[in-house]
């Protein structure tokens, strides 16, 4: 995703399902150095000038498959949804209810990423296959099953 949009993490990973274009391949996102636009009066308020950002196919059409059953929130989530009524450990809640999502790791889509070129069959290349052994032996290494 960050290759085919030449875009930083910093400016990827923010992203909320709401910045997206219903064909999922426009956003709009801070780009890093943004410049604060000035306001009249003094205001204090953030607001950036965005940049578009624009994924080829690929991407596309992976982004539907990571939103499932999602309509708000953030692109990119830690974990799976956990059971209804309980905030999983990636939510913070409030006295009221209300839960925010944590924000990504950078597993998950590269995970998704070569599931999804597992299904290319014999045409994955060798590099590809080399690169999901690394990341899912980093990965066990970092989180071993208990």
């Amino acid at each position: 995703m960050l290759y085919e949009t030449c875009a930083r993490a910093e400016e990827t990973l923010p992203l909320d399902i709401e910045d997206l274009t219903l064909p999922f391949v426009v956003a709009r996102s801070r780009p890093k150095g943004a410049i604060p636009i000035t306001r009249r009066g003094g205001a204090a308020r953030d607001q950036y000038v965005l940049q578009t950002v624009y994924w080829d196919a690929g991407t596309a059409r992976l982004l539907p498959r990571l939103l499932t059953g999602r309509t708000h929130g953030p692109v990119f989530t830690t974990r799976g949804e956990p059971a209804p009524g309980k905030p999983g450990p990636g939510k913070v809640c409030d006295a009221r209810g209300v839960c925010l999502v944590a924000r990504f790791n950078h597993y998950k889509p590269a995970a998704i990423f070569l599931r999804e070129q597992a299904d290319l069959g014999p045409d994955i290349d060798s590099a590809t296959i080399a690169r999901a052994d690394r990341l899912f032996t980093r990965l066990n290494s970092r989180h071993p099953k208990r």
